[in-house]
Order: structure tokens, then C-alpha cells, then sequence
């Protein structure tokens, strides 16, 4: 299988395993600037609102992977 940064498509191999997660909006934000910085210089610079948009999005992921983690007894104590 060839390497992938698309988050939707990885979101889409457990499918049925997972509650339904981050919206595909939040998922299509951070693929752009998620490739923007590992291959600069193909996007464009990110504006202030871009910037926020992300962080919001990157929080939904992050909350939505921290709850599903603690919910099956897999996060950390701590």
C-alpha cells in the first residue's frame, strides 16, 4: 500500500470500527496544511483565518481521538 496523508481515506479503512469521528471539512483543513508543511512551497501562505480554522480543527481530531483512546482503556494515566 503506498503512503497516504489523506485523512479521510485512513479514516475510511476502520470505517465500521470507529463512532463516527471529526467532520470531513475538519479532516479536508488539516490534510492541506498537513502536506503544506512537510512539501513547502507548493501551497500558498496560510491567513490568520486559515490559521484559527485549523487549530479548531486539529482540536476536534485530537479531542475525538483522546476520547475514543480513553474509552476503550488505552489512554495513559497521567
Amino acid at each position: 500500500m503506498p503512503f497516504t496523508h489523506d485523512l479521510a481515506y485512513l479514516r475510511g479503512l476502520v470505517g465500521g470500527h470507529l463512532p463516527p469521528g471529526p467532520s470531513q471539512d475538519d479532516l479536508d483543513r488539516l490534510n492541506r496544511w498537513g502536506a503544506a508543511a512537510r512539501y513547502p512551497g507548493d501551497a500558498s501562505d496560510a491567513t490568520a483565518d486559515d490559521i484559527a480554522l485549523a487549530e479548531l480543527a486539529a482540536a476536534a481530531v485530537f479531542d475525538h481521538v483522546a476520547t475514543e483512546l480513553a474509552r476503550a482503556g488505552l489512554m495513559p494515566d497521567g
